[in-house]
């Protein structure tokens, strides 16, 4: 007994966060009482006419028309019955299993078209599964660490299409809404049209091509820009030029460009222009003990002068980074931007690093003094057939032919 009354104190809690969220708590007794006990009866239990009875007002229906329409993105809604037993077959089957810290056991997403639901679907769906308030949200990644919802713009894609298949383990960490990057805004261009007496073509990634109509004299990479975005379909401040240096005012023949060109497009909600560098360098090392100036220039630059521990946590981070010809969802992942997922780099080793096991380690002595000269080590080497370690200086020296002692 005791079971099942908690069993019902956590549905008729999900209720009330429910209405909560879209101002509507105050008709929560109401609802139980007409019988709602869990979010599907809302579809079965509940019409115009009972929201008369309810003397709701008018932004009281927008704002449950709202909550239907919630309900229904984050898969949370029957499926009609038209559409047959194949398509809840379907939805069944598709699976997510996902944890976030200090989380009890791994938790399972079921009912949602991985062709129709978006990975932003499936963010609103986690958030309301665990009553997340209204000013937060959650950051997504695969079990290796991959960042899935690092671009909003990526997030309005499908399920599908950024490769997050049936059976997919994801991690999930929630945070303050404003710590999430938001949609370039798009203002309409009521009077943009794909027209001009000459052709160019656009490749967009992941999308394919398009043929932009232009006048190579007159019109600009701005011009082009928005015919792209019109024929696309894709927000222009989405859209960037790849490769050479492109000046946007300047008219397309200036830039060299003709019928015969191909330009290239990438897709990103973030700015290809570089920062200012006093803004994204920022002195932010504070010591618990002030330095000076000085000495934290001094400090920091004998830290970059290790360039070898540089170079070796370089290649570290792209071996477990996916390379170009991985599949990893939309993004891809050039040499130049490995550093930029440092944090999640440190994040894998550092929980792989937890899961290792004292007992495999063998631990020996080794002495840092070169043989036979007793000096301390600065390049050892190997001799083959020799079992000590030499420095560098030391062998050349006798590959040289001096010191021959």
């Amino acid at each position: 007994m005791y079971r099942y009354l908690h069993w019902l104190s956590a549905k008729m809690d999900k209720i009330f966060t429910l209405l909560q969220k879209f101002r509507l708590d105050k008709y929560y007794k109401k609802f139980i009482d007409l019988g709602i006990e869990e979010e599907l009866d809302f579809f079965d239990s509940v019409n115009d006419v009972t929201l008369k009875s309810m003397d709701f007002s008018q932004a009281e229906r927008n704002r449950y028309g709202n909550m239907i329409a919630y309900l229904r993105r984050i898969g949370n809604a029957p499926v009609p019955e038209m559409q047959g037993m194949t398509v809840m077959k379907s939805l069944n089957s598709f699976h997510i299993s996902y944890r976030f810290p200090k989380c009890p056991g791994i938790k399972e997403i079921t009912g949602i078209d991985p062709s129709q639901n978006t990975v932003e679907d499936l963010m609103l769906r986690i958030c309301h599964e665990n009553k997340v308030d209204r000013n937060m949200s959650v950051c997504l990644y695969t079990a290796d660490g991959m960042p899935l919802t690092d671009d909003p713009f990526f997030n309005t894609w499908s399920l599908n299409d950024r490769h997050i298949a049936s059976g997919s383990e994801l991690y999930a960490i929630f945070t303050p809404r404003e710590n999430l990057t938001a949609l370039p805004l798009t203002q309409r261009q009521a009077n943009i049209r794909n027209e001009g007496p000459s052709v160019i073509r656009c490749h967009i990634m992941l999308q394919g091509d398009f043929e932009i109509k232009v006048n190579l004299e007159s019109d600009t990479l701005r011009d082009v820009t928005l015919r792209l975005s019109l024929e696309s379909c894709i927000p222009a401040p989405v859209l960037h030029i790849r490769g050479e240096e492109y000046n946007h005012v300047d008219k397309l023949n200036e830039l060299g460009i003709t019928e015969d060109s191909v330009l290239q497009f990438s897709l990103s909600s973030f700015d290809n222009e570089k920062p200012n560098p006093s803004l994204l360098f920022q002195k932010d090392v504070r010591p618990s003990v002030k330095q000076t100036e000085k000495g934290l220039s001094v400090f920091l630059s004998t830290l970059y002068a290790i360039i070898a521990v540089v170079e070796g946590l370089y290649f570290l981070f792209r071996e477990l980074l996916p390379g170009r010809n991985e599949t990893s969802g939309p993004k891809v992942i050039e040499d130049g931007d490995v550093f930029e997922y440092a944090n999640i780099c440190w994040a894998y080793l550092i929980a792989q690093g937890e899961n290792e096991s004292p007992d495999l380690e063998t631990y020996a002595t080794i002495s840092l003094k070169a043989y036979p000269t007793g000096q301390r080590l600065c390049e050892p080497v190997r001799v083959p057939g020799t079992p000590e370690v030499f420095d560098r200086s030391y062998i050349l020296e006798k590959i040289t032919g001096k010191h021959w002692n």
